[in-house]
């Protein structure tokens, strides 16, 4: 038995003692250390590496936790990797990685105006028309007056009534070339009345232009 004199009395005590038994005295020794998990040799309390036999963390207790402290700091890695993950992942239903769904993206605004107010901003002021509307998309309600086709192009252009004298200078909406909107163009007839969709091009020589036309917002 690994044995210690009592710092009181002078007897000998086991060396873990921290009183002794036959003066009551307080041991110093004995209270800082303890045996060492791995070969059972006392150690101080505290130490890093038994000088015995090497092992890290001798004492049991601090060994437990720095057992537990490492199970945790890993449990919490791999939780925060997998939340990661699957936030940033693409769902099955189209949304994008980041967590972005199609249902989070913000519909176009389109500014909504009367095709005669338009040709009236153009004709009185082109350089405020053109700051007001030109690059902008326009929600652009009016008459049909003519139904046709681009001379270069072969693109659908549907002519809305702007309330110029004599009908010369119509606002001009041009929409896809085979669009997806076909049938419902040539089911047009001058006189309806609509709201035409589209990007405001400004004033071309006569006509104020709308490119890119659909006959709903997207």
């Amino acid at each position: 038995m690994k044995t210690i004199k009592c710092e009181s009395c002078g007897a000998e005590l086991d060396k873990i003692a921290q009183t002794c038994p036959n003066c009551g005295a307080p041991l110093k020794a004995g209270r800082n250390l303890v045996e060492c998990r791995a070969c059972g040799e006392y150690v101080a309390k505290n130490a890093k590496k038994c000088p015995n036999c090497g092992a890290k963390h001798p004492n049991k207790a601090n060994h437990t936790a720095y057992t537990i402290c490492s199970v945790i700091v890993v449990i919490t890695v791999i939780l925060v990797a997998i939340a990661a993950f699957s936030g940033g992942s693409s769902s099955s239903d189209g949304s994008s990685q980041g967590g972005t769904s199609n249902a989070d993206k913000q519909a176009p605004e389109y500014v909504a105006i009367d095709a005669t107010a338009l040709w009236t901003a153009y004709h009185e002021n082109e350089v405020n028309a053109d700051n007001l509307y030109k690059g902008k998309l326009l929600a652009v309600t009016g008459v049909v007056e003519d139904i046709g086709k681009d001379a270069i192009t072969d693109a659908p252009c549907v002519s809305l009534e702007s309330g110029s004298d004599f009908e010369f200078y119509p606002i001009q909406c041009f929409f896809p070339k085979n669009g997806s909107e076909s049938d419902q163009l040539a089911a047009l007839s001058d006189g309806d009345t609509i709201t035409i969709y589209g990007r405001c091009t400004g004033k071309s020589v006569f006509y104020v232009q709308l490119s890119n036309c659909s006959l709903s917002a997207e």
